[in-house]
């Protein structure tokens, strides 16, 4: 079931009578039981916030010239330590593709000046460090359709707009990446008919950065490739028409500025504060189950949000005692959740339970650290026939297992616990190597088998961590 419930614009009163929580962005509203949540309000001595705030939007703007300083553990070196190239660029001490480009440099003028055109949006400091190798290997290893499109991108070709090739944004290798005109360009190929969740959360991440995505297939750019350049002109020539202020453009200095009208959010040194001086967004209920603006003092932690109710099911649902404690329970019915009562185990189950979502959406940091080498070289192409994919044990009770493909191809590294992980009835490895016999594994593909093997060894690990923080059965 979603966790939220967006009505059908055709059908404006869906929500009118018979439901409890109050409209929020969009119309949504959580798909909660409403005797559940208060079952689970009481258990906790908490509120239930049915529309959680929204987190500082990516865009808020940097501190003006002069109010910050360089991020402890950001390694970018300064602007006067950075070289320049022939042209007057700037190079981030990155390595440079075979077309010159430079990964996470930053735009510079014909004079050599940096450019406030665009923000250039990269990976965090510690992040790059891990994304940056295969960020490099990418550039240099490119899809046939990848390198045409970028003999037509390279050197300003198109409005005169500076594309980067398989830059990190965030957690995030994207294809081609324009700072200036905050574009992105990614080019599909067979393995994204496999991925489409996986694309959704991708492209929906870096919308919410205000970058502007395009997606063209394999087919489109080689067969196409007209079609394409007139598309990207096109939305080039859109975006570079002014544009109204962003929503969150910084408030007016002190005294410019007026409270809105109909604005009810007591001024701050009207709220009160908790024991260590906080300020608490735990909310109140009306007669309706709509949540008031009231803020209440006390430390953070007195609201719960839709995300922490699914969260801690999450972790309790894949919590090993829990499974093999109600195994034949879970044979003949749906899951029951046991509620605890315990706040800190409630919070740090959610915390567990939101690692493990982020892990099978692939969209966790740990994936980049792959666990698994791809040794030798060869077509590539999962045997379609002779049982492949076949498991060989490491030797000694190790974790260096191999899967092999073929007869001479193989993932080496793969733990034997990992290998024999389940979903349901599914052997996960095995299956998804199954799912592809007869085919040719392209680079994304090996790529990503790779990081499922990470999923699967955080997921086993972190429902360890799970069991060891609920100290006794039933939950109290």
């Amino acid at each position: 079931f979603p966790l939220y419930l967006y009505p059908d614009p055709e059908k404006a009163t869906l929500f009118d009578e018979g439901y409890e929580w109050p409209a929020g962005k969009d119309g949504r509203r959580p798909n909660l039981n409403p005797a559940f949540i208060r079952e689970m309000e009481a258990k906790l001595g908490l509120v239930f916030q049915p529309h959680p705030p929204h987190p500082p939007h990516p865009l808020t703007p940097s501190p003006r010239g002069g109010e910050g300083e360089q991020p402890a553990g950001d390694t970018t070196p300064p602007l006067h330590a950075m070289e320049r190239g022939p042209g007057g660029e700037v190079s981030n001490a990155m390595e440079s593709g075979p077309g010159g480009e430079v990964s996470n440099a930053i735009e510079s003028g014909p004079g050599g000046e940096v450019s406030e055109v665009g923000e250039t949006r990269s990976a965090p400091p510690e992040l790059w460090k891990k994304l940056k190798p295969l960020a490099r290997q990418m550039r240099h290893e490119p899809t046939k359709a990848e390198k045409h499109l970028w003999q037509h991108l390279r050197n300003r070709q198109i409005n005169n707009a500076k594309f980067r090739r398989q830059h990190a944004i965030d957690r995030f290798i994207v294809d081609f990446y324009c700072a200036e005109f905050s574009l992105v360009i990614e080019v599909d190929g067979p393995i994204h008919d496999y991925t489409e969740e996986e694309d959704a959360i991708r492209q929906e991440f870096l919308e919410a950065q205000g970058l502007h995505v395009l997606r063209f297939t394999n087919d489109e750019v080689l067969q196409q490739t007209e079609a394409v350049l007139e598309h990207i002109h096109t939305t080039l020539e859109a975006l570079s028409q002014p544009r109204p202020p962003h929503p969150l453009t910084p408030s007016p200095p002190r005294g410019e500025g007026e409270q809105p009208a109909g604005d009810t959010t007591p001024p701050l040194h009207a709220m009160e504060r908790g024991p260590g001086g906080e300020v608490s967004n735990a909310m109140e209920r009306g007669p309706g189950g709509e949540v008031s603006n009231a803020m209440e003092s006390g430390p953070r932690g007195e609201v719960f949000t839709p995300e922490d109710v699914f969260h801690y099911a999450y972790a309790v649902f894949h919590c090993p005692t829990y499974r093999e404690r109600y195994a034949e329970f879970l044979k003949i019915d749906f899951p029951r959740l046991p509620l605890t009562s315990d706040v800190a185990l409630f919070r740090a189950l959610c915390e567990q339970g939101a690692a493990l979502v982020d892990l099978h959406l692939m969209r966790s940091p740990a994936l980049a650290q792959l666990m698994t080498r791809f040794p030798v070289e060869g077509d590539n192409t999962v045997a379609a026939r002779g049982g492949y994919p076949k498991y060989t044990p490491p030797p000694d009770d190790g974790n260096d297992g191999r899967v092999y493909i073929n007869k001479t191809q193989y993932f080496e590294g793969v733990p034997p616990d990992v290998w024999d992980f389940h979903i349901g009835g599914y052997q996960v490895l095995s299956k998804w190597l199954k799912d592809r016999r007869g085919r040719v594994l392209d680079y994304q593909d090996l790529q990503h088998y790779q990081r499922i093997v990470v999923a699967l060894h955080e997921t086993m690990r972190i429902m360890q961590v799970i069991d060891d923080l609920i100290p006794a059965w039933p939950l109290l």
